[in-house]
C-alpha cells in the first residue's frame, strides 16, 4: 500500500498493484532534473514528492524529516521516507502513476486528478490558498473577457481562474485559455 500525503488533502493509494501508466504527452523520465532520481524498488523506503517551492508542503515535508518520533515509529516497522523534489504536482503524479512513487504533496487540482486515475482515499484537506492574476495593468477579472490568459495547468492556480472566471459570468469561451506546462 503506497501513503500519498497532499497539500490539498491527504490520500492513500489501496492494495499494492502498480498503478495505471501516466498519459502525460511528455517523459519526464528525461527530464534534466528529474532524470537524476533513483527509485530503489526497496519496500522498506517510503518514496515522497513533494513541491519544496510552495511554503506550505514544503514547510510539512521539512519537517517531517527532522521529526524524531515519525523516523522513531517508521524504523519500528522497519521503513524510512525518502522525499524527492518536483516543479509541479502534475509532475509528482506523473511517477505515482508510473509506480516509482508512493505518495506526494501537492495541490488539490493535482489531488483530484491523481484520484481520478488510481484507486484511493482522501482523509483530510490540509490548505486553502490565495491566488493572483498577474498583468501588464490594473485589471478587474470582467476585464479578461476576449484575452489571452496564461495559467498553470492541472494546479491550484488553474482551479482558481476557472472560480474567478465564473464569479464574474464568464464561461471559458470567452477567455483564450492558455496552459502552461
Amino acid at each position: 500500500m503506497g501513503l500519498i500525503l497532499i497539500a490539498g488533502g491527504a490520500f492513500l493509494t489501496k492494495g499494492c498493484s502498480k498503478p495505471p501508466a501516466a498519459s502525460a504527452p511528455v517523459d519526464l523520465n528525461r527530464h534534466p532534473i528529474y532524470s537524476t532520481y533513483a527509485f530503489p524498488k526497496d519496500k522498506s523506503i517510503i518514496h515522497m514528492g513533494i513541491q519544496p517551492l510552495w511554503i506550505f508542503e514544503g514547510n510539512i515535508a521539512e519537517v517531517m524529516t527532522r521529526d524524531r518520533i515519525l523516523a522513531k515509529k517508521l524504523q519500528e516497522l522497519g521503513l524510512r521516507i525518502s522525499f524527492h523534489r518536483f516543479l509541479k504536482g502534475e509532475d509528482v503524479n506523473f511517477f505515482v502513476r508510473q509506480g516509482d512513487l508512493h505518495g506526494g504533496m501537492v495541490g488539490d487540482l493535482p489531488t483530484l486528478a491523481i484520484a481520478a486515475a488510481v484507486d484511493v482515499v482522501i482523509p483530510a484537506s490540509v490548505n486553502q490558498s490565495y491566488d493572483s492574476i498577474i498583468t501588464n495593468r490594473p485589471m478587474l477579472v470582467r476585464d479578461l473577457k476576449g484575452k489571452r490568459v496564461a495559467y498553470p495547468e492541472g494546479s491550484v492556480s488553474h482551479r482558481a481562474l476557472l472560480e474567478a472566471l465564473a464569479s464574474e459570468g464568464l464561461s471559458r469561451r470567452q477567455v483564450e485559455l492558455v496552459p502552461q506546462r
